[in-house]
């Protein structure tokens, strides 16, 4: 009785981790394509100049971004204290001081940024996008810990919703805006509910 009870365990254990797998892989897979059809209609809606303004903004973003990546999120959910509420604690500062240091580098390198790109006349908007950094560094950390017991919804929930609010928000800032300046604006919207998100 007691091999059989903990051999259905071990086979639940295993369907539940497949099934969290399996709606982390299809919602990662859904945000890229909410991604795309965001960056479509972007290339859809504006000139090729400023279509190309817009890619070279959101590159120098994802730039700065990645050389700013800490493993925060990856160890609370794997670090065997990474529930511990003084773990958690230390997750924020870590991260508000990485968004603060990433929005700082942006700002300050957006001259030479836009300058590379050959839009030298465009450094203010590279600028403004430093704030992005900074307001996704107010995001909240519960959904990792979340993770840790296999369950993946609010994590689902932070990765999806900012891309589909961007989607939604992208036709409307292109007939208002017109220009590549529609990239700032849905850039702080999404990261803007990527944090209201992260808090529910």
């Amino acid at each position: 009785g007691l091999i059989m009870s903990a051999s259905t365990q071990k086979l639940s254990l295993r369907r539940r981790i497949a099934g969290q797998g399996a709606l982390l892989l299809s919602g990662s897979l859904a945000a890229q394509l909410l991604g795309l059809a965001r960056n479509a209609l972007l290339a859809y809606g504006l000139s090729k100049g400023h279509f190309g303004t817009a890619a070279a903004i959101l590159i120098a973003l994802q730039l700065i971004e990645s050389m700013m990546e800490l493993p925060i999120e990856r160890f609370i959910v794997q670090a065997d204290d990474g529930a511990d509420a003084r773990v958690i604690a230390n997750g924020h500062s870590l991260i508000l001081l990485r968004g603060f240091v990433a929005g700082i580098l942006l700002y300050l390198a957006s001259g030479w940024i836009a300058a590379f790109f050959a839009i030298a006349e465009q450094g203010h908007v590279f600028a403004a996008m430093a704030i992005v950094p900074v307001i996704k560094g107010l995001q909240n950390l519960d959904q990792r810990r979340q993770q840790r017991k296999l369950d993946n919804r609010a994590s689902l929930a932070v990765e999806l919703v900012p891309q589909l609010v961007a989607l939604f928000l992208t036709w409307p800032l292109l007939r208002t805006v017109g220009d590549y300046t529609a990239v700032v604006w849905l850039s702080i919207a999404q990261a803007l509910t990527l944090v209201a998100v992260s808090h529910i």
